[in-house]
Parts: structure tokens; sequence; C-alpha cells
């Protein structure tokens, strides 16, 4: 049986990988503890830094509300004429500004009763504004009725939250309509547009300024307690409904009129004294009949069709005129917050809350010093490998000097031995990166399992570890470049000597 052959440059290669790695391969084990080290400090730091990333680009973190009081009304309206300018919104990184309003919104629960007090809360929005397609992103978002802007199809509905939904009885998945009260103890049905898990400001209800202006100026006193709306339009469904308020309230439904477009059917009563009218315990008996409660029950006030909201010179003639509380402003970044805040103030005489300035300071003082970490892990992680790897080559070249010598006079070409060491060090960096990048990954898996998630309870629906990321890609690459080039250097010094000062050691008698 022949033996394998080995060439000179396998042989070199294979008892040069034993002497640089030591003793039990030492220098493998020293690199891969540093390596475990960076690359669990690389998994912990980015998911750290993409948190803070996912904080700062918050649309409820970079949304900044003004209160517009009487005192500081025409510098408010001043700074957001002023704010139309480009180059002003480009210093400040500012996206959009808004005029927003707060109210108190009444509603009949499930049970068919007002929500009572405190008020739900809800507030206006621009539908133009970039912030509802943050509002409905899938991480908020618990239903939505219909894709894209929501608002920009239906302006006359609500985006509401799920606690909101749960207070007042209702399932996100079978609510399409709620009871909205008007003055006068009105109510009119609402499109719910979509349910999410948090609005902006903590409110419960989220609607346009064009809702708030129309329903201030366009719903009539319309005696609404006479007209009843089901949500349904099938004519089985509606008939077996007429039938139970015959029966068993001894009312009778003088009309139909079915709003296919809304889903839903609208009951009119005579407004005489012959024909009982709907009374408040009737729509709530109604609301709690067995057969029924499937079904959304409620007062309808008719919507007026007036000319004056829906052409836009007269709507924006209302709203110039509308009492906002709000001068809502949406930052793409935060790093020019503290400036902006101080403008204003100086120019403009309107302030900005400090404790809200602070808190967003917070959040981008929180992204640099996750950023400066992971930064700084890795220049101590790379310069400790390199002057490990470095040191280590050093030694050994110090030693096999000699050799190198007679190779050289007996003819090896000097680009085949710096290969050679170049070889043997990258194999050795492969070796113990792979090997850190396996550990380490087990290791931070199971501290994130068992440890963070289950010892500690932090929040099960945040990864806090993963190795799978830019920032270890381009830390292994530039230190493998930079060890090569180094090796390069290193052993291309030493054998641009001659073979006589290797062999003889001419350099050091000097």
């Amino acid at each position: 049986m022949m033996k394998k052959r080995y060439t000179f440059r396998q042989i070199v290669v294979k008892n040069e990988f034993r002497a640089i790695t030591g003793y039990r391969n030492r220098t493998i084990a020293y690199l891969s503890g540093i390596l475990i080290l960076t690359f669990l400090c690389i998994g912990f730091s980015n998911k750290a830094l993409e948190y803070q990333k996912k904080l700062s680009a918050n649309p409820f973190t970079n949304w900044i509300n003004i209160e517009v009081t009487k005192s500081v009304q025409d510098s408010s309206f001043n700074l957001l004429s002023d704010l139309a300018d480009p180059h002003l919104k480009s210093r400040f990184l500012i996206k959009n500004i808004y005029l927003s309003k707060g109210f108190g919104a009444s509603f009949l629960n499930r049970d068919g009763i007002s929500s009572g007090l405190p008020l739900p809360k809800a507030r206006t929005i621009n539908p133009s504004s970039s912030i509802i397609r943050d509002l409905i992103d899938s991480h908020n978002r618990d239903k939505l009725n219909g894709g894209g802007n929501v608002f920009q199809k239906e302006p006359f509905g609500f985006v509401v939250t799920a606690d909101f939904l749960e207070k007042t009885g209702f399932h996100p998945d079978s609510i399409k309509y709620l009871s909205y009260g008007l003055y006068g103890g009105n109510y009119v049905p609402v499109p719910i547009l979509g349910v999410v898990s948090e609005l902006p400001d903590h409110a419960d209800v989220l609607c346009t300024d064009s809702f708030y202006i129309m329903k201030s100026y366009c719903y009539p006193e319309d005696f609404s307690w006479s007209k009843l709306f089901i949500e349904t339009t099938a004519k089985k469904e509606v008939e077996y409904f007429k039938n139970v308020l015959h029966n068993e309230f001894s009312l009778v439904a003088d009309s139909t009129s079915v709003d296919s477009a809304k889903g839903i059917t609208i009951l009119f009563f005579h407004h005489d004294q012959s024909v009982k009218a709907v009374s408040d315990s009737q729509l709530i008996a109604l609301c709690q009949f067995p057969v029924l409660r499937r079904f959304h029950i409620g007062r309808y006030a008719q919507v007026v069709s007036d000319t004056s909201v829906k052409t836009r010179e007269n709507y924006l003639k209302k709203k110039k005129n509308f009492n906002f509380d709000y001068l809502a402003i949406e930052f793409s970044r935060l790093d020019k917050l503290k400036e902006f805040s101080d403008y204003i103030r100086n120019r403009y005489h309107v302030s900005i809350n400090m404790e809200t300035v602070e808190q967003r300071q917070n959040y981008l003082f929180s992204l640099n010093v996750s950023l400066g970490a992971i930064l700084l892990v890795l220049i101590i992680s790379g310069f400790s490998i390199l002057i490990f790897l470095s040191n280590s080559l050093k030694h050994h070249l110090d030693r096999v000097r000699r050799n190198l010598g007679n190779f050289l006079a007996f003819g090896v070409d000097r680009n085949i031995i710096i290969k050679i060491y170049t070889y043997v060090i990258l194999k050795i960096l492969l070796i113990s990166i792979s090997v850190a990048f396996i550990l380490s990954y087990c290791i931070g898996e199971l501290f994130e399992k068992f440890i963070l998630k289950r010892l500690l309870i932090l929040k099960t629906d945040q990864d806090f570890f993963s190795l799978m990321n830019s920032w270890l890609v381009v830390f292994i690459l530039a230190i493998i470049i930079v060890a090569v080039l180094k090796t390069f250097v290193t052993v291309w010094i030493l054998v641009r000597k001659t073979p006589g000062d290797l062999i003889y050691e001419r350099e050091k008698q000097r």
C-alpha cells in the first residue's frame, strides 16, 4: 500500500499550524474565548440597539403636542404658518405639523347604556398624517376594516383601542359600528375603521378633524328617540326584529330605510301622541333581549348633507374658526428636538413641556449609548485579537528564523513562505470564529430563554439576543482582512532579509 505523499507546502503548513496553535491548541482556545465574549456582546447589544431605534422611530415617541391656550393662540398659529417653510422643517427634522382637538366622547355600550363619566377620551388627527400608517402597523393593530389609510376612505369613522371596546362590552371581531352621542341626547352609528392596542396621548378614540367639525355643525335636533338602527340589512332579520318590537314592546315601525353601504337598517317611528316613542328603558331592554344580543342596536340621528362642510374652501374656513387644543408636530428624528424647543420658546414664546423634551432626549441618549457600547466592544475586541495573533506569530517567527533562512538559501520563493503563514493564520482565525459562533449562539439563546424570559420574566414579545446581524458580519470581515494584512506585512519584513542574515542572526548581533 502506497503512503500518501505530501508536498513541501503541505508539510510546512501542517507543522507550523501545530506550532503556532501551541500545546492543546491554546491559541485557538484563547481566541475562541475572546470571540465568544465579543459575539455575546454583539448579540445582546444589537438587540438593545434595535429596540432603542424602534423607540426613537416610534410615532408615539416622535409626536410632540404643544398646547394651544388662549394666551399663546396667536403665537401658535404664527408658528404653524412659519413651519410651512421647507428650510425650517429640514433644519429641525420636522416631518409634519397638524392641529388637533381633544374632547370627551359619549357612546352607548353593549347594553344600550351611555358610557357615563368620565367620558372616553377622543382626539382628532389629520387624515394625511403618516402616523396613521404606523398606528395600523401589525405590531399595534388588532383589527383593520380595509387596507391602507383608513381615514382617506372613510373620513367620518373611528379608530378605537381594544381596551375601550372591552369596557363597552364589544368584541373587536364582531363590532362594525358604535352609537356615538351627539348634543341633545341623539346618537348616530359611526363605523369602526380599526382596532389598535394604543393611540397617541392615551386616547380611546381617534377621528378626523373633519368629523369633529361636521358633527358640531351638521347634525340637527331630529328626534332621534323616534328612530332606531340595527346592524343588518337582511330582510328576514329585520322582520324578526320588527316582530319583537311589536310583540314585546308594542312598538310599530312606520317605515324602514336600508343603507347597504353602511350595512344597517334604519327603523322610523311616528312622532305624534298616538304612537309611543322608543324610551331609554325599552332601548336597553332591546339590547339585552337574548335573541337580539348578536345585533348592534342604537338610536339613529340623520346626517345632514351640508355642502358647506364638503367644499374645501368652506371646510377650511370652518377649520380656521375651530378652537383646536394642540399643535401636533411629528419629527422624523429627535436629534434637533432640544434645539427646536429653545427656538420656539425664544422666538414665539411657546413652550414644550420640559418633561416631554427630557423623556424624548432620554430615548436619543439611550440610542447613542447603545451604539457607543457596541462600537467600543468591537474596537477593544478587535485590538485584543490582532495583538494576540501578532505576538503569537512574531514569537514563533523569531524561533524559526534560521529555518526560514535555510528555506530561502535552498531556493524557496519568498511569496510561498508568505502564503504559508497567511494560510495558517487564516485557518486558526476561521476555526476560532466557527467555535465561538456555535458556543456563543447556544449560550445566548439559553440565557435569553431560561434566565431573561423565565427567571427574570422580562417582556416575552421582545427578543433580547440575536447573532444574525450586520454588526457581526462587518466585525468578522474586518478582523479577517486586518489579520491577513498584518500577517503579510510581518512575514514580508522578515523574509526580505538575506538568507545569511536569518541563519546567522546577524541583525541581533549588530
